[in-house]
């Protein structure tokens, strides 16, 4: 089965947009216009087609017993959806509910305001060795960039996010954030725990129509999606399918019951081939993704490119790293060149060359990110490539 990926902005009438733009009198959207500028939030989508299904060739499964469709978002006042004002944007779990409401959400500490004293307390008290503690230079912001390390392997998740909510704005399709997300690619490539965040995100609903609140509002809508909100729906991708299956068998089987001589789908089904094996528990049809080339949807080897070294070494110093290795020909001979990374906040000017940074980091991540080296939802792929 082909599918086609797409995202935009929401710019025709759309229910999502109450709320989030100036209305008239009568209730409806002021403009309509793809470029139109207004102020305040604008929402983003990101779905895809197919060629079968009720949904307009949108790939949504139906709720069981019901021909409702799943959503994956809605307006809610107080639980209850609703357009009215105080409403807010509400992601939902497969049976109807609020994700995000029933994850327990501890407060953390804020280790930016914290004295050099009691951030080396907690790095102690996190698992951090006296002798490790000793060797970090003495400076506050030497001690919170390494509380921010040790904070990421204990969540497993990006840069700017938290364990509970998968991350920011486009990680977890959450409005309001104002954050325009793909300055955070190769951030969330190096720290996040791709493994763990799939596994956290199995309760969401079988839809693969997501809307988040972008941070910019006109221009180029990819400035609003990163590697977080594009694995997500990777994930949704994942769970949505057999449901889908499931859904198109079900409708085939109930037709050729009434009607063992109908052609039900002529153009796109003419065999009546079928779509689920009920016996195997499985899809009959493997899933052909098309996606376009925007910078969330690659790898390491995409995003490193455009960074400069300091950039990088803020990924090393955060990581711990205080040794990177590249190539560098040395007496005519070319050989791995281990070279001490700074305890400054720069490297020098023309050594190392941006080139043996970015080599550097390719293989730091290759070692302890090996999804971020490839494509995060490479993951996906491969695990359902028997399916």
């Amino acid at each position: 089965m082909i599918f086609q990926m797409d995202e935009s902005f929401i710019h025709r009438f759309h229910h999502a947009n109450y709320g989030l733009r100036p209305n008239d009198t009568h209730g409806q959207p002021v403009s309509e216009l793809e470029g139109d500028i207004r102020p305040g939030g604008r929402l983003c989508i990101v779905g895809g087609i197919t060629s079968f299904g009720e949904a307009g060739g949108h790939m949504v499964a139906k709720k069981p017993g019901s021909d409702e469709f799943y959503m994956a978002q809605e307006f809610r006042k107080l639980g209850i959806p609703s357009f009215e004002p105080g409403g807010h944007w509400t992601e939902l779990d497969r049976d109807g509910g609020d994700r995000h409401a029933k994850q327990k959400k501890p407060k953390k500490v804020k280790l930016e305001n914290l004295n050099k004293a009691n951030l080396r307390t907690w790095l102690l008290a996190h698992g951090v060795e006296q002798d490790e503690i000793d060797e970090i230079p003495d400076t506050k912001a030497a001690l919170v960039e390494r509380a921010l390390h040790r904070r990421f392997e204990e969540e497993g998740t990006a840069v700017g996010g938290t364990v509970e909510d998968e991350g920011n704005n486009g990680g977890d399709f959450q409005p309001g954030d104002g954050v325009t997300n793909d300055k955070l690619i190769l951030e969330q490539l190096a720290f996040t725990h791709w493994e763990k965040l799939r596994e956290r995100l199995q309760d969401s609903a079988p839809t693969t129509d997501l809307m988040m609140v972008g941070g910019i509002a006109s221009g180029d809508y990819h400035k609003n999606l990163d590697t977080l909100s594009n694995f997500k729906w990777w994930c949704n991708v994942e769970i949505t399918y057999p449901e889908f299956c499931k859904d198109l068998q079900r409708a085939l089987d109930a037709q050729l019951a009434a009607d063992s001589e109908a052609v039900p789908d002529r153009i796109n089904n003419p065999d009546n081939k079928p779509f689920y094996d009920w016996e195997n528990n499985r899809p009959t049809r493997a899933l052909v993704l098309m996606q376009d080339n925007c910078a969330s949807h690659h790898g390491i080897d995409q995003s490193i490119a455009t960074k400069s070294k300091d950039e990088c070494l803020k990924i090393f110093t955060m990581l711990g790293r205080t040794q990177i290795t590249f190539k560098r020909e040395v007496y005519g001979k070319v050989v791995d060149f281990n070279y001490e990374v700074p305890t400054v906040d720069r490297f020098p000017t023309n050594n190392p060359t941006r080139e043996e940074v970015h080599e550097g980091l390719m293989r730091v991540l290759r070692e302890c990110s090996p999804w971020s080296i490839r494509r995060p939802y490479d993951m996906i792929i491969e695990a359902n490539k028997d399916a």
